[in-house]
């Protein structure tokens, strides 16, 4: 009994993770709708970039289309697939981990990876970085094998997934140009050829909206949250992770390849305009590949009971699930089927509101997009994009309904029924009606969605 409790140990971590995850599995106010609507709008024809404004490469909404197929265009199991990206990142994490390590570490490895917070809290949404996660440690596994071509595809899964993989690419390149040059070569064939294929119809169809979607938006875009804030939050929340990357920095020439990731990816944190928490969960994986040299050069160095650290990452573990169920897990629920039920009633042609949470009513009640516009981030307003008043306007010529967050604590003597930048607020005051109300618990300061029909 012992023995197989042994064996299959990392399994029952798994099972433990996916049964968090899938209890609390629900519909959120998320961009993850956001990516599964552009799916449905390529398998119906669109081209992205040219039809559908989308500020990433193109590799998330291509993988969300697959899901959308096999899902028969289910929101709720889009939602699902990050927890199983998260998964099978982890099981790669522990086969790599135990070609060179004892088991123990790499049972330690998965523990601190889908334990961490982090993990945790971002896995309840499917934005595309466990793609990133999963394709980085796929890169790892074959760069160590000396498999350049493969790793080099990889790789670029991961920069084409989420462009803030970059460390990862020049990390790579270093470590090749310094040790095996004709690696390198192989390296970038694998790397080039990957981007080409998957860039290639883009490139043909809507070159200057990938330009303009991609790099103009991206690179000149406003920052959002402090990233003071950002950093001291994951700190607090992980600092078995931070260690983890600071360790690497201080024996950077020890460990040439993490010390380069770590250095690179705290230098793009800092330097990159608008970085957000979220951007945080690609070095993880990294970073917890790292642990077990760590650790040993602690041993050697200290006299440390090996007991003590899995009494620490345990308890981590421990407390990260308990400050996840104190809150975190129910964070930007949406009372989907009746806020659904509301919107069929009411029978309005089209949708328009903020971001995350009206794509998600457009595929549950099949109704259309305002202007077929799918995102419509604030900062897109901001950079002039979009334009509120023609869009206010449009939504009263169509008698649209306007789905937005609003602040409401009569305690306080608070109320701003829409609280947001992406209509003029006086005109949806005066010509639209509020139906209802339902509350919300948002990560900001809005505690309700208010429903407006135009």
């Amino acid at each position: 009994m012992i023995y197989l409790l042994k064996k299959y140990f990392p399994f029952l971590i798994l099972v433990l993770f996916l049964v968090i995850k899938l209890s609390t599995l629900h519909v959120r106010a998320s961009d993850t709708s956001i990516y599964f609507y552009t799916a449905k709008e390529l398998l119906s024809g669109k081209i992205l970039y040219k039809d559908v404004f989308f500020t990433n490469f193109p590799l998330v909404p291509y993988i969300a289309s697959f899901y959308y197929l096999i899902s028969h265009g289910n929101l709720l199991f889009y939602f699902s697939t990050a927890f199983f990206e998260s998964s099978f990142t982890a099981l790669i994490i522990y086969k790599i981990i135990i070609k060179s390590s004892p088991r123990i570490y790499a049972i330690q490895g998965v523990i601190i990876f889908l334990f961490s917070f982090i993990i945790l809290a971002t896995s309840q949404h499917q934005t595309g970085v466990f793609l990133v996660c999963l394709s980085t440690v796929l890169s790892y596994l074959f760069f160590q094998e000396k498999k350049y071509i493969s790793s080099g595809v990889f790789t670029a899964f991961a920069l084409l997934s989420k462009a803030y993989s970059l460390p990862l690419l020049i990390s790579y390149l270093c470590i090749l140009l310094i040790k095996e040059r004709e690696g390198m070569i192989k390296f970038i064939c694998g790397f080039l050829s990957c981007i080409a294929i998957i860039l290639l119809p883009s490139l043909l169809l809507a070159y200057n909206d990938l330009l303009k979607d991609v790099f103009f938006y991206s690179l000149t875009r406003s920052q959002g949250i402090s990233k003071l804030h950002i950093f001291w939050f994951a700190i607090k929340h992980d600092p078995l992770i931070f260690l983890l990357m600071f360790a690497n920095i201080f024996w950077i020439k020890k460990r040439l390849f993490f010390g380069l990731f770590s250095l690179f990816s705290l230098l793009f944190f800092l330097f990159y305009k608008d970085s957000y928490y979220l951007y945080l969960v690609v070095m993880i994986p990294i970073l917890i590949l790292s642990f077990p040299e760590i650790v040993k050069d602690l041993l050697a160095r200290f006299s440390i009971n090996k007991n003590l650290i899995t009494t620490i990452i345990g308890v981590a573990a421990i407390v990260n699930i308990m400050i996840f169920f104190s809150g975190y897990h129910s964070l930007q629920n949406i009372d989907i089927e009746s806020m659904t039920k509301t919107i069929n009633k009411e029978n309005p042609k089209v949708l328009y509101g903020v971001n995350g949470i009206t794509p998600a009513l457009a595929l549950a009640t099949n109704k259309p997009l305002l202007n077929e516009i799918v995102d419509t981030n604030s900062n897109i307003f901001r950079k002039g994009y979009l334009n509120a008043d023609h869009l206010t306007k449009d939504l009263m010529r169509n008698h649209g309904f306007f789905i937005t967050e609003g602040v409401s604590y009569p305690e306080l003597g608070i109320s701003q029924e829409i609280y947001t930048d992406i209509v003029t607020t006086k005109d949806i005051k005066n010509n639209c009606t509020l139906i209802k109300k339902f509350p919300f618990r948002s990560e900001g300061i809005s505690n309700t969605i208010n429903f407006f029909q135009c």
